[in-house]
């Protein structure tokens, strides 16, 4: 579904990603981890034509869409979910899910669309009429979350889905990503959360130093030597 080719590319002078190659099946969850810096938010930005790559290429369902216009990505099936999560404050919970189902012709498309989403998130149905600017940072997740998904994206790709968030909400994260996993979504995420992540995950990809490092099945990593000692707090 997703190749990215000898990625590389940065910030004016300073470069973050060397040769960076990476792949997403269908249906698949695949997982980015990583220290802090290391570059991972900079793949999920390059594959959404935030950032523009140098070197490299990056293709989408056969099609090469290297320094695509973000919103011509999302007409093809492409979601993203940013870390700072990008919600209309000044707007009801109602009002952020019809701006992420505003591609949808088909008001039957759209409202089975709705209570898909609703029905992950059964807070937001109870919120609908709320601004996003008083939530709490777990209901901003999930509403982000929800909006994303009115698209009913090919491709949902998450930058760090738990970041801030309490234990409980954590949990609704994930759980929500598992539900989406059972539906044969496919899921891409970048995750500090490093246990919980590599426990669902299909595969993962670990960024070290602006290249990849290690590559391989969640649950192998999981019981990888580095892996324990780097991002699991295991000697």
């Amino acid at each position: 579904m997703l190749e990215v080719n000898n990625l590389e590319t940065g910030y004016s002078y300073l470069q973050v990603l060397w040769n960076v190659s990476l792949k997403v099946e269908q249906s698949e969850v695949v997982a980015l981890i990583g220290p802090n810096g290391a570059g991972k938010t900079t793949i999920l930005r390059s594959i959404m034509g935030i950032v523009k790559p140098w070197k490299g290429s990056v293709k989408f369902l056969g099609q090469d869409i290297t320094g695509r216009q973000t919103h011509e990505l999302a007409k093809m099936g492409l979601a993203f979910v940013t870390e700072d999560r990008n919600l209309f404050s000044g707007m009801t919970v109602m009002e952020n899910l019809l701006m992420g189902g505003f591609t949808i012709r088909s008001k039957e498309k759209f409202n089975k669309t709705l209570d898909y989403v609703l029905s992950l998130f059964p807070r937001l149905e109870e919120r609908k009429k709320q601004y996003a600017a008083t939530m709490s940072g777990g209901e901003r997740q999930m509403l982000a979350i929800a909006r994303a998904l009115m698209l009913s994206p090919k491709l949902l790709i998450l930058d760090e889905p738990s970041m801030g968030l309490s234990p409980q909400n954590v949990d609704i994260v994930f759980d929500a990503i598992l539900k989406l996993k059972s539906e044969n979504v496919t899921v891409m995420l970048v995750e500090q959360n490093v246990n919980r992540t590599l426990e669902i995950a299909d595969r993962a990809y670990v960024l070290e130093n602006g290249s990849i490092a290690m590559e391989g099945k969640g649950e192998d990593m999981l019981n990888d030597e580095h892996i324990k000692n780097m991002y699991l707090g295991v000697a």
